[in-house]
């Protein structure tokens, strides 16, 4: 068709294709000299190529020194995890994994099959362990239904609720802590949203609050809460979570996360920010009269539930 004339739009109709796909076999197929293309090179490049795709196991396969270690311990029955472990103390880092071993057996030596320990099935990658450990997780955490009803009712001090405060880059992070019924709230920002970095900063937070007035701590079920038994045993606080997207059930610190929002906006990289610039901000909100204080401040309500 193109030696007869046709242009790309009337080829993609006749061969009942898109303009873009003709264009793509056409530059990815004509001669890189002449421009011109010819069917019988572009089924020969086409076929080239397909000979290049990675094959799994091919690592193996191409290694010659690599490949007959692992056949020769295949043979003495070793399992794929062992020789991978195995390799990996001798050269004191991962040279193969036993994926990879697996995939070598099953498609360039099936006749290593016989000395694998199961042998009807093709190896493959266990499915759902990581929603497994998730579900256990997720089994070991309070849910907030389990919570005294008088912490619901706000009748005394020392129930917090705690998140963290996204940055722009997605690293940065400001964990934020909320007293339900005084308001008053502390925040620290964090390098990172890990567990580790967060249980710090609630540590060091709560390090400045009585041990009497931090009874119960609710928390979002973000995986930077994965740790919250550590926090129970050092803090020696009962550590309950809200239902995943119930953030009216942490009504006192969503709140207040919205009035951070006036210092620290959307679109603001936290890495940039310093703790006294934070600890400034969370100072005149811990000032503020409230409306649902009968215009009391937080720091007011808490100083005097408290002495």
């Amino acid at each position: 068709m193109l030696r007869e004339g046709y242009d790309q739009t009337d080829i993609a109709d006749k061969l009942e294709t898109s303009n873009s796909s003709i264009n793509r076999e056409l530059a990815r197929n004509s001669d890189q000299i002449t421009g011109e293309y010819h069917a019988r090179l572009a089924q020969m490049s086409a076929e080239r190529r397909r000979k290049q795709i990675h094959i799994p196991g091919q690592k193996i396969a191409e290694n010659k020194d690599l490949k007959e270690v692992v056949e020769s311990r295949i043979k003495k029955y070793f399992s794929p995890e062992q020789i991978a472990g195995n390799l990996k103390n001798e050269y004191g880092k991962t040279i193969v994994g036993k994926d990879t071993i697996y995939a070598y057996i099953y498609n360039f030596a099936p006749e290593l099959q016989k000395y694998l320990r199961f042998q009807k099935n093709k190896y493959r990658k266990r499915k759902g362990t990581k929603q497994r450990e998730k579900r256990r997780e997720e089994d070991k955490k309070r849910r907030i239904d389990e919570r005294p009803e008088y912490v619901e009712k706000k009748e005394e001090l020392g129930h917090w609720e705690g998140d963290t405060v996204w940055s722009k880059d997605k690293q940065y992070a400001i964990v934020t802590l909320v007293e339900r019924v005084s308001g008053i709230s502390l925040a620290r920002i964090v390098p990172n949203k890990s567990a580790e970095e967060v249980n710090k900063a609630i540590i060091l937070l709560f390090s400045k609050i009585p041990s009497n007035q931090r009874k119960t701590l609710t928390l979002d079920n973000g995986s930077e809460f994965a740790k919250f038994e550590e926090l129970e045993k050092i803090l020696g606080i009962i550590i309950y979570f809200a239902y995943p997207y119930h953030s009216w059930e942490r009504g006192a610190n969503e709140n207040f996360n919205g009035l951070l929002r006036q210092f620290f906006p959307k679109g603001m990289c936290f890495y940039l920010q310093h703790q006294s610039k934070l600890q400034r901000c969370i100072n005149l909100l811990n000032n503020r009269p409230r409306k649902r204080l009968s215009y009391f401040s937080p720091l007011q309500i808490f100083s005097c539930c408290t002495s």
